[in-house]
């Protein structure tokens, strides 16, 4: 503004000393008509124009933008149109459903997980147009051998740590057991009312295709196969289930290190791994699940990506596929960083043939875990697709709104909460349920994306549209009841933690809180609550 100040004074002035008064007293002395000549009735040529500040429309804005930035706003535009459009028709639809309440819960939570795949939509587009490598980004150290021993070692103490907490805090709910420590060891991490008993039952007599155990054919093979396998040496399945998921669960501790170590540097990287054992989902890394096998998968995936070994990856989402369902979503981050690669080597003038046959190699490989198992539910009931039949008439599951999944538990806690306050007895299932199961899943829905969001631009894209396929998947459930362990396998949420490890206070309250949600969780376990 001074300079621009300091422009209009130097033109008055320069006026004054050519024609000897002021341009204030030219407009006070002469008549409106004359303002046009100078007093000799020569037309008045001012020296310097008055600048006009110039509008601009939308449509000018956006053609001066650079290609990518006219890119991020179509797709950041079309995602809001195609959401928005979700939403108006899923209310059109259930606005039977709906109270004002909980069709806020719904927007709530759909809005926020838009709001990251917004976000994400920059990263995204530099990796398809192959200016960036995030998964590997250049002058990363190489991770030191000894580092990644020890962080295994310590997965291990640490698990053998929390296992013996949970034995203690089965111990003091039942006073009155009596046997050996391998029969505690089983009772208080063998719920009965979670899928572990299921897993021995498939390792020991496979799928069978008619009876009571016919349903069994929802669950996946890897874990029951494993356990076949060391059932030969141990002749126990929990013994079995424990020893592979404590070699899995270590493992996976090392390898988040070296997957995480790009992204995050080193110290966040070593502290990674430990958040992972500490999320509260993570007490079923101690029970005889799939969890731990999963996220091993997982992270092998991510790995292999980062070194940009497509095959490998590849071959880590086919068994991740052959674990859990949600594994073949690991074709999104080999599909975008496959993309990036190939555009990134023709761009510098290198030959992208053969690369562009390992990455579609790679991708067909990764569906072969999910079509084994389809192929089971062929060969034991008959029906490609016997798993979803079973799973709606047994757990009320099938594919449905994330969104959804937060009015539905909203409105069912709403619902308990007045049946309790009505009856003026704060007892039985329903009410330990809300704050078990109800509000602890709408929380998470609605929190976990807004974590993701807060590091949408410093996580990989790879990892934030991983996180958002999985989380779509799994929270979409329609009788969802295990949120709390689903998404302790997601390794966007783990890096977004260890992000958050700016200090040693932050790093420190982090780990507290951490500790004593873990302890809480496991307490609930323990008491066979609704938690699973």
């Amino acid at each position: 503004m001074e300079s621009r100040s300091g422009e209009t004074n130097n033109i008055q002035s320069s006026d004054e000393n050519v024609f000897g008064y002021s341009a204030a007293d030219t407009a006070n002395a002469l008549p409106q008509s004359d303002m046009s000549q100078d007093p000799a009735g020569e037309p008045f040529q001012p020296s310097v124009e008055e600048a006009k500040p110039k509008k601009t429309g939308i449509f000018n804005k956006i053609g001066r933008m650079s290609p990518k930035k006219r890119a991020v706003l179509f797709v950041r535009l079309f995602i809001i149109i195609v959401f928005s459009v979700l939403f108006a028709v899923y209310c059109a639809k259930n606005s039977a459903k709906f109270s004002i309440d909980s069709l806020a819960v719904s927007a709530v939570s759909l809005a926020v997980f838009t709001a990251v795949l917004i976000a994400a939509v920059p990263q995204i587009i530099k990796v398809l147009s192959g200016d960036d490598a995030q998964l590997a980004p250049s002058g990363a150290e190489k991770a030191n051998g000894k580092t990644f021993l020890k962080i295994v070692l310590a997965a291990f103490i640490l698990r053998a740590a929390l296992t013996i907490f949970g034995m203690i805090v089965f111990y003091c709910l039942n006073r009155n057991f009596q046997g050996s420590l391998l029969s505690l060891w089983q009772a208080a991490w063998t719920k009965v009312n979670t899928d572990a008993p299921h897993y021995c039952s498939i390792a020991e007599n496979w799928y069978a295709a008619t009876g009571k155990d016919s349903v069994l054919i929802v669950f996946f093979p890897m874990l029951p196969l494993l356990m076949r396998g060391f059932n030969l040496l141990t002749q126990s399945s929990f013994v079995s289930a424990q020893i592979i998921n404590t070699l899995a669960s270590c493992s996976t501790a090392g390898i988040l290190y070296l997957t995480l170590r790009p992204l995050l540097g080193e110290k966040k990287a070593r502290l990674a791994p430990f958040i992972w054992l500490m999320l509260p989902g993570s007490i079923f890394l101690n029970s005889g699940m799939t969890e731990p096998l999963f996220m091993l998968f997982t992270a092998l995936c991510f790995y292999a990506l980062q070194k940009k070994k497509y095959l490998a990856a590849g071959i880590a989402a086919a068994c991740a596929g052959f674990t859990r369902s949600p594994g073949v979503l690991l074709a999104v981050p080999l599909v975008l960083e496959g993309i990036g690669h190939c555009v990134r080597r023709a761009r510098s003038g290198k030959k992208i043939g053969s690369t562009i046959a390992e990455i579609a190699l790679s991708l067909v490989i990764s569906t072969f875990g999910t079509l084994a198992y389809l192929y089971i539910n062929k060969v034991v009931a008959g029906d490609w697709f016997m798993f979803s039949v079973y799973q709606k008439s047994n757990w009320s599951q099938s594919l449905g709104l994330f969104f959804d999944t937060a009015r539905y538990m909203y409105q069912r806690a709403i619902g308990d909460l007045k049946a309790v306050l009505s009856a003026g007895a704060f007892t039985g299932t329903n009410i330990t349920s809300v704050f078990v199961l109800f509000l602890p899943t709408v929380a998470l829905i609605v929190l976990t994306p807004l974590l993701i969001l807060r590091r949408a631009r410093k996580l990989p894209a790879a990892y934030t549209l991983h996180f958002l396929a999985y989380f779509a998947l799994t929270m979409g459930c329609t009788w969802l009841l295990s949120a709390m362990r689903y998404l302790s396998v997601v390794p966007a949420v783990i890096a977004a933690i260890a992000m958050s490890c700016k200090s040693e206070e932050r790093t420190a309250a982090i780990f507290t809180v951490s500790a004593i949600a873990y302890a809480g969780y496991t307490v609930m376990y323990m008491c066979v609550l609704s938690v699973f």
